[in-house]
C-alpha cells in the first residue's frame, strides 16, 4: 500500500483461514471497519507477522506499527495500519479494498501459522462436534 501522504511503499498483512475451536469447528467472527476489533490486531497476530518480517529481511518489508490513531474521515480514533515512514493512519476502508485486491491475486506472499490466543473467543456457533476426549464444547 503506498502511503496516501509521503508517497512511501508499505506492506500490509491479514488474516486468511478461519481459527478453529477445540473441537475443530471453523469460527469466523464478524468484523465490522473503525471498532479495532479487527483479528490483524489482536497482538498474538501482529507478533507473528513481525517475527516472520524479521526472520525475512530478504524481502525488504515495510510494516508500520499497529495502534490507535485518530481519523479525521469519521471523525473517531481506532486501531490501525499506518506508515512505516511518517505514521500517517491507514483507513480501514482503504484497508478493506487492499486486502480484497490482494486476496484475487497470484502475486501475494502469504504464510501460515498456528497461534494460540490468549484470550478466548466466544461465539454462538451452532455445530455438532465430535471431540475425541468426550469434551463436548457446551460442556467446557
Amino acid at each position: 500500500m503506498v502511503c496516501w501522504k509521503c508517497g512511501e511503499l508499505n506492506h500490509l498483512y491479514y488474516v486468511d483461514t478461519p481459527f478453529y475451536s477445540s473441537c475443530n469447528a471453523k469460527i469466523k467472527p464478524k468484523e465490522a471497519l473503525w471498532n479495532s476489533m479487527s483479528f490483524e490486531y489482536r497482538p498474538e497476530i501482529i507478533q507473528l507477522a513481525e517475527n516472520f518480517i524479521e526472520s525475512r529481511k530478504d524481502l525488504n518489508l515495510k510494516l508500520g506499527q499497529i495502534k490507535v490513531r485518530f481519523s479525521n474521515t469519521i471523525n473517531k480514533s481506532y486501531i490501525s495500519f499506518g506508515c512505516h515512514k511518517c505514521d500517517s493512519i491507514f483507513g480501514d476502508y482503504y484497508v478493506m479494498e487492499a486486502k480484497i485486491d490482494i486476496m484475487y491475486s497470484p502475486n501475494k506472499l502469504s504464510f501460515q501459522s498456528e497461534v494460540d490466543l490468549t484470550e478466548s473467543i466466544e461465539l454462538d456457533v451452532p455445530h455438532w462436534c465430535f471431540p475425541d476426549d468426550n469434551e463436548f464444547c457446551g460442556n467446557k
